[in-house]
């Protein structure tokens, strides 16, 4: 269902009403870069979105306080929506300071409205974080951010930060209206599992206002080949993305793959497939 819709439903007094019809099962997602990157090795790559049915399509706009590649952003999200995708926004958060932030936001703004995007995907990672710069005021940044995007009324927005910087931020974080760790990673002790459900992993560490989504990606491997999530149980019962997800119930999850990859590997099935198995199987526990 078209977040529009409710957004409508919400202003009329029906927003219950169309939380509960939002909420029926768990959201699939795919997050895309560029079009003109990402997209350049599936030429029928509408023909795979088309069979996959993601409920949305998440398009980076924003690069900072920069719009993102506009004139090619723009013709990729009228593509989506003529195929009858619902299009989310994303762009990525440099903030080392209070002005930048409230900059960005003012950018996301702008965007936002002007390509009529109901939900916006905050990715913010190491610069914010305080990984480059450990003296960055990371709470200070994430507040100027948020209440800017408060003040100003804009559409709901997920934190798609890192972890580190959340447990910096983590009353900045609740004021979002999702929590959207990425729960995946490149080495062997930082498991899809661990992520889950270590009493400090990603996932349950934090939560926005209106619950829990999560960006997984079972499409990269790492240099030395290994994947960096894998969707079903492994042979020695260490639970996939496919049971975790069933467990921990999420509103939404996103799948990233960068470069975008449709087909499986060695340790996963295409992606269609995925979102098939995992289509009408979760009901989620994660909305407000």
């Amino acid at each position: 269902m078209d977040e529009r819709i409710l957004m409508a439903a919400g202003a009329m007094g029906l927003g219950a009403l169309g939380w509960w019809l939002f909420r029926r099962r768990t959201l699939i997602g795919v997050v895309i870069v560029a079009g003109d990157g990402d997209l350049a090795s599936y030429p029928d790559w509408r023909g795979y979105l088309r069979t996959m049915a993601p409920d949305f399509v998440s398009v980076k706009i924003c690069d900072g306080t920069q719009a993102y590649r506009p004139s090619t952003q723009s013709a990729l999200i009228a593509a989506l929506r003529a195929d009858g995708h619902t299009v989310h926004g994303w762009g990525w958060a440099y903030a080392d300071s209070r002005d930048k932030a409230i900059g960005e936001a003012d950018t996301a703004l702008a965007l936002c409205g002007s390509l009529g995007l109901a939900n916006y995907h905050w990715n913010a990672e190491k610069y914010w974080s305080g990984t480059v710069n450990p003296s960055v005021d990371t709470a200070g940044n994430a507040e100027a951010f948020i209440s800017r995007w408060r003040q100003k009324g804009g559409p709901l927005v997920w934190a798609n930060a890192s972890s580190k910087g959340a447990a910096r931020a983590p009353q900045q974080i609740a004021k979002f209206d999702f929590w959207e760790p990425m729960c995946y990673g490149g080495s062997a002790h930082e498991t899809a599992k661990a992520q889950f459900e270590h009493p400090g992993g990603r996932y349950q560490a934090y939560r926005g206002r209106r619950g829990r989504a999560v960006m997984i990606s079972t499409g990269r491997l790492t240099d030395s080949g290994s994947p960096m999530g894998r969707w079903h149980d492994s042979v020695t019962g260490q639970p996939g993305y496919l049971t975790l997800l069933r467990r921990h119930k999420p509103h939404a999850v996103s799948f990233y793959r960068a470069p975008l990859n449709f087909d499986g590997n060695r340790y996963n099935p295409p992606l269609a497939r995925q979102a098939a198995e995992l289509r009408g199987q979760v009901q989620p526990n994660e909305v407000a």
